[in-house]
Order: structure tokens, then C-alpha cells, then sequence
């Protein structure tokens, strides 16, 4: 792009008083400007507010693998320097495929999971899962 803008907003989430994970999020600069408001995330989420401001969401691509926490993020969710965290990178677009917002997290090993429901499919139709045992 030549000239790069948009709105970052950084987040600790909390739970139960504790911080479970960091959040950077990208947003283009017009929709940063109407859906982003500090007073609003703390009571909403942000896909929520961005649909709330008219942001239809179609789809998502979602990254995940493990990571180790460096200096940074030891200081923004508690833990240990090298402690294992989950690494969550989406890239969100809207109705006619634009992407709308480009997202990086980190989630603590030992408060968060993260769950995957697989659909087997008989070994006759050829599902995907088949041969992964």
C-alpha cells in the first residue's frame, strides 16, 4: 500500500481477574474510525461492533500453531519468560472478500483450550480423516 493506515487496538483479555490472553487487532482506517471506541470494548467484542457499525462478515482464515512467550508478552499476560502460549493469527473479510480485520493473538497454555470437532465419514465416501490414526 503507499501509504499504510488504519486503527491497532491492543487488548488484555482478562478472566476471572486473570489475563488469558493479548490481542493485536488491524482494521482499515474507515472502519476503524466508526466501529472502534474504548468505552464500547469494554463491553462488547469487536466483531460485534464491527457488525453493529454495518460490517457484514463472511469468512475467515485462521492460523494456529504453539509458541514461546517472549519479554513482551510475559509482561502483558503473566506468565514466565518461554512458557508455552497459543499463537492465533485470522484474517477476517467481509461480503465481497475484502478483508476487514487482520488479527494476532496469544493465549496462556494453562488457561485457555482450544476444541475441534472432526465429522469421520464412512472409509467408503473418502473423508479426510481417514487415514490421520
Amino acid at each position: 500500500l503507499p501509504e499504510p493506515r488504519g486503527t491497532v487496538v491492543r487488548r488484555t483479555r482478562m478472566m476471572d481477574g486473570q489475563p488469558f490472553s493479548y490481542t493485536i487487532t488491524f482494521l482499515p482506517s474507515e472502519i476503524g474510525k466508526k466501529a472502534v471506541d474504548v468505552t464500547a470494548l469494554r463491553r462488547s467484542a469487536l466483531m460485534e461492533l464491527l457488525q453493529k457499525h454495518g460490517v457484514v462478515l463472511q469468512s475467515a482464515t485462521q492460523l494456529i500453531r504453539a509458541q514461546l512467550a517472549d519479554l513482551d508478552l510475559c509482561s502483558r499476560i503473566d506468565v514466565e519468560l518461554g512458557s508455552p502460549v497459543l499463537y492465533v493469527e485470522r484474517c477476517v473479510n467481509d461480503s465481497s472478500g475484502k478483508p476487514v480485520e487482520f488479527v494476532r493473538s496469544w493465549y496462556r497454555g494453562d488457561r485457555y483450550e482450544y476444541t475441534v470437532n472432526l465429522d469421520i465419514e464412512h472409509p467408503d465416501q473418502g473423508g479426510p480423516y481417514v487415514k490421520l490414526a
